[in-house]
């Protein structure tokens, strides 16, 4: 299909439009390339384009992808062999029809009177392709040709959300920042943070910790690649870490009890921001018993998903109170759309004015004898004694 390179034009400088291409031509080649970009494995029927994402459907699923570039994935559509576009715009709609002879465009008044127009916008990202090359190569999301890869696109996004999330925490405190990674992994984000608050003027130290000898080495080689001497990454378990005093704790995806390591390592260093993710809540999952809680809530109990889900609602919203015990202002949140990952809470808090020996807050009684469990972050940070047995 040949598309007027006017209405391309036309499509690629409108803020906002639909465009769906239909009709595929038999035996039209569709390699992985194309599968990597659209999403189905297999040819879809028809693929719609908007500002800021493509929509493939087959004859039984549907698949949603971002678009980095829009003039690229506009002319890569055209090379697909569909036979029929639908162009919707503001002032117009087209239609453009396309045959082994020839092509047909034809215009029509437009179909759509009422754009919804929030989101469909180009996100302006703090980290782009093109002004932190250096940034996204080293973490291994580009091409060598400087193209982001198919494959980071989600983590490109997830990144971006995030960084913009982390700089906004920090934006009161002081030029000199002291940021600390617990469970790092490869620290793609507070490399992130770190490159993006560099370039703004600040100062940063980073100090990561994880148990794993090979992503500390890894995240230490890509920190000297990135020109960012104050960066720091050791072997050590959570426990065992002398954080200093930071400014920013960071702890995305500890797993089960990591996440109230973390928390009780923040809160004994009285950092002023905690940005703390917890995933797999198998602590307090498996203190549940319908056999112990009152029998109007024994059906939140009875399957596994709901049990589960439960567990990780009483954990977090446990964990949340017991920080606020200490002087911190903290919420749970969603941090990133439920379609990543159902992981997807955040615990994030800023002191406001600490407090040494906090009493159990009541809240955490009440819970605690309604389900009958006890989070390991009760023990730790207010001590045994404080709190009601378990039965």
């Amino acid at each position: 299909m040949t598309l007027p390179e006017s209405l391309i034009e036309e499509v690629t400088s409108a803020d906002v439009f639909v465009v769906t291409f239909s009709k595929g031509a038999k035996g039209a080649p569709w390699t992985e390339d194309d599968a990597a970009v659209f999403g189905p494995a297999v040819r879809p029927l028809r693929i719609v384009l908007h500002p800021d994402r493509t929509e493939a459907f087959t004859d039984r699923q549907s698949f949603t992808k971002p678009v980095e570039d829009l003039r690229t994935t506009l002319e890569r559509l055209t090379l697909l062999g569909f036979r029929q576009a639908h162009v919707r715009l503001q002032t117009k709609d087209v239609q453009v029809l396309s045959s082994q002879h020839r092509t047909t465009v034809r215009t029509l008044p437009p179909s759509t009177v009422f754009w919804e127009t929030s989101h469909d916008h180009k996100k302006r990202h703090l980290i782009s392709v093109e002004a932190d090359r250096k940034l996204l190569d080293v973490l291994g999301m580009t091409t060598s040709d400087g193209l982001l890869r198919t494959s980071m696109s989600d983590k490109f996004r997830q990144i971006n959300h995030l960084v913009k999330m982390l700089v906004a925490d920090v934006d009161d405190l002081g030029e000199t920042l002291h940021v600390v990674d617990l469970g790092c992994g490869k620290a793609y984000l507070s490399l992130a943070l770190a490159w993006v608050l560099t370039r703004r003027g600040r100062s940063v130290s980073l100090l990561g910790v994880d148990v794993n000898p090979h992503v500390v080495a890894e995240a230490q080689r890509m920190a000297w690649e990135l020109g960012l001497p104050d960066a720091r990454f050791v072997v050590s378990t959570i426990k065992d870490s002398d954080l200093g005093r930071p400014d920013l704790v960071l702890a995305l995806h500890a797993c089960d009890t990591a996440s109230d390591d973390a928390l009780v390592a923040a809160v004994r260093s009285q950092a002023q921001r905690l940005v703390v993710a917890p995933c797999c809540h198998h602590a307090v999952q498996r203190q549940l018993s319908a056999s112990q809680v009152s029998p109007e809530l024994r059906p939140l109990l009875s399957d596994g998903i709901t049990r589960e889900r439960l567990g990780d609602i009483i954990t977090d919203t446990i964990r949340r109170d017991v920080v606020r015990a200490f002087g911190y202002d903290a919420h749970l949140e969603e941090f990133i759309a439920l379609e990543h990952t159902a992981k997807n809470i955040v615990l994030r808090a800023r002191l406001t004015s600490f407090v040494t020996n906090p009493a159990i807050p009541e809240t955490v009684v009440q819970s605690m004898k309604l389900w009958h469990v006890r989070p390991v972050v009760v023990d730790a940070l207010l001590g045994t004694t404080s709190a009601p047995a378990v039965s």
